[in-house]
């Protein structure tokens, strides 16, 4: 049988390259979209709560809320008056959580942006 020396087109190579890229873009993409299922998602936080104040451990946690304190907002709110009449807080402590309940949340509004 006679070989047939005539070369491909320029035209016959750049359609089989161009078949080639689509072919490996696919099977690039249905890779990306396999990894993005088996992917947990992570829940995007929007609020900073009472625990993740410094100088809040679990009895302080556990005071504020017996009181009402459920949000950064409500410990603002309360403002030092009003968590001095909260078991376990005294002026200096309440003045240092107001601070942090307002650098927090804070963060958390430049994030948010």
């Amino acid at each position: 049988m006679p070989q047939n020396n005539t070369s491909p087109t320029s035209e016959e190579m750049e359609k089989k390259l161009k078949d080639k890229l689509s072919g490996l873009a696919l099977e690039k993409e249905e890779v990306l979209i396999e990894k993005a299922k088996k992917k947990p998602k992570k829940a995007k936080k929007t609020k900073a709560s009472l625990s993740e104040l410094a100088g809040v451990g679990e009895k302080t946690l556990s005071n504020l809320k017996e009181a009402g304190v459920n949000s950064l907002e409500s410990l603002i709110n309360l403002g030092v008056e009003g968590l001095t009449q909260i078991k376990g807080i005294k002026d200096k402590k309440a003045e240092k959580l107001i601070s942090e309940a307002k650098r927090l949340k804070q963060l958390f509004n430049k994030g948010e942006g």
